[in-house]
């Protein structure tokens, strides 16, 4: 594994903390969008629906299994997608 000192000598220590302005915009920003969170106002829809779920005894159903690509069609659509890009790049001044 590389050290990132080596790589990057510009980043800042490990335990540097930041300082001045920086922290001081941290600080305001971290209190400008804190608010009070009472867990009441709020509800757990996905156990909500599994209890439901579970209570009418019916399981939801899997979805279908898409359905197979014919490999020579793949095959077909990338190479007239590469023709395309060739005749466009050729097509350039």
């Amino acid at each position: 594994m590389r050290d990132p000192r080596k790589e990057l000598p510009e980043l800042p220590e490990a335990n540097a903390a930041p300082e001045g302005k920086a922290l001081d915009m941290a600080v305001q920003l971290v209190e400008a969008l804190s608010a009070d969170w009472d867990p009441s106002e709020h509800h757990d829809q996905y156990q909500e629906r599994v209890r439901e779920l579970l209570a009418g005894g019916t399981a939801p159903k899997a979805a279908p299994a898409p359905a197979a690509i014919d490999a020579q069609d793949l095959m077909s659509v990338l190479e007239a997608s590469v023709e395309k890009a060739r005749e466009t790049r050729t097509e350039r001044p």
